[in-house]
């Protein structure tokens, strides 16, 4: 991803689902039981109708005697059928790679990969084997981006403090339960999450994403509530130095001329297209992965270094830089709160299992 190019934050998670077949109980034995012959009047077919069932089975809708399913009493099994209506926090592992960028025939921005951690809360409410979900973000980490050609570093995201805001959008999920089979599965999407802008009323989410941020089809959405349009990204300040490639941090360019004027906040908006699929550990602990169909953001504005608002031709630089994100892999983790954390902090230190 080049710097100061639209972020895309990763959905933090996946939904929860009831599994299972509820079944009733019985003993177990083996015996001989009673039968007596009968013909019924419409039919020259007798018919064996048991007098009674032998201990361990018990009456058939065909009228014969069957062994019951096992008994099923305990509701914290998947196989007796769990209601995860309720609350789960997520932590997902993303792998991710960017290509390199040139710029006059050297190496602008190199080629790198990275693998990022991001949290959020999840709420459901199950109707049959429609799962209902609602997934709010709570931070991640970032990605560390190094430019050979200027011999320094950049790093950019939003504040942990932000995400405490009441403005930070929830996004809502249909997920599908599958129980045909013997392990519980729960899937969703394609699914379009957008943070910091939207498409414009009657236009498909999913359809094509704009090529520029003065397309009249993006919507802006303050979705950090800093009463600005679009979400501000924070550029780490020059000081300390990258542990990817030693390289110090610099607030990013926005023109391209050696000692230009820098960014050191970024407004922008990005759109991500992913599936979900999950399977149930146990009522209260889901594994699962998520496939990014695509990724991409748009620069709405920005601020220099020196505090002023940055030129339309300085935000025309960042929102033209080359989009080379591509998300290799997300695998997340699910686990079961009694209630939702007071705070993302306590999303962020919450321990989840493997």
């Amino acid at each position: 991803m080049a710097p100061g190019s639209g972020q895309t934050q990763p959905v933090a998670g996946s939904g929860g689902a009831h599994a299972g077949a509820g079944a009733g109980g019985a003993g177990a034995g083996a015996g001989a039981g009673t039968t007596a012959v009968s013909t019924p009047r419409d039919s020259g077919v007798p018919t064996v109708v048991p007098k009674t069932c032998p201990a361990g089975t018990e009456k058939a809708a065909d009228g014969g005697c069957e062994v019951p399913p096992p008994a099923c009493n305990d509701p914290s099994k998947i196989t007796c059928g769990c209601d995860l209506s309720g609350t789960f926090l997520a932590h997902t592992v993303t792998q991710l790679h960017w290509d390199a960028v040139p710029v006059v025939g050297q190496v602008g921005i190199a080629a790198g990969k990275a693998t990022l951690q991001s949290w959020g809360a999840w709420t459901f409410k199950q109707d049959g084997n429609l799962v209902h979900a609602s997934a709010r973000g709570c931070g991640g980490e970032v990605p560390e981006i190094c430019s050979p050609l200027l011999s320094e570093a950049y790093a950019q995201g939003l504040p942990d403090s932000v995400w405490e805001s009441p403005a930070i959008p929830a996004e809502a999920w249909e997920l599908m339960l599958d129980t045909s089979g013997p392990v519980p599965k729960l899937a969703g999407g394609p699914h379009a999450s957008f943070f910091g802008m939207r498409l414009k009323d009657g236009l498909d989410p999913l359809g094509p994403f704009p090529n520029a941020h003065t397309d009249p089809n993006i919507v802006w959405t303050d979705d950090d509530g800093d009463m600005a349009p679009a979400t501000t990204s924070v550029v780490r300040p020059p000081g300390g130095t990258s542990t990817v490639c030693n390289y110090p941090f610099a607030f990013v360019p926005v023109e391209q001329v050696l000692g230009g004027a820098r960014a050191s906040k970024i407004r922008g908006g990005a759109r991500a297209i992913q599936t979900i699929a999950m399977t149930l550990d146990s009522c209260d602990l889901l594994h699962g992965t998520l496939t990014a169909l695509s990724s991409d953001g748009r620069a709405q504005g920005c601020v220099l270094s020196t505090g002023a608002e940055c030129t339309p031709a300085e935000v025309n630089f960042i929102d033209s830089q080359p989009q080379t994100q591509h998300i290799d892999s997300a695998s997340f983790v699910l686990t079961r709160v009694p209630s939702l954390p007071t705070s993302c902090a306590a999303v962020r230190a919450a321990t989840f299992p493997p």
